[in-house]
């Protein structure tokens, strides 16, 4: 399952600042976007499970590359 700032960023298509555009926050039973300040429509939770699948790609690919990069110094 990937990460709701992966998920966020896959349905924009962007890169996100997550400290200052869209704040996330976890009470303890999930994360979920706390503060929306982007010009972009705020996605509904099914938008955002649509991008569920091309959110799990990406997070995987970035597995591979830290962990080649690690390999490699």
């Amino acid at each position: 399952m990937a990460n709701l700032s992966t998920k966020i960023e896959t349905h924009l298509g962007k890169s996100v600042n997550f400290m200052t555009e869209v704040v996330l926050q976890d009470d303890g039973s999930g994360p979920y976007i706390k503060q929306w300040n982007l010009s972009d429509k705020q996605p509904t939770e099914s938008e955002l499970n649509a991008a569920e699948t091309a959110a799990n790609a990406k997070e995987a690919l970035r597995a591979v590359q830290y962990n080649r990069a690690a390999s490699y110094p």
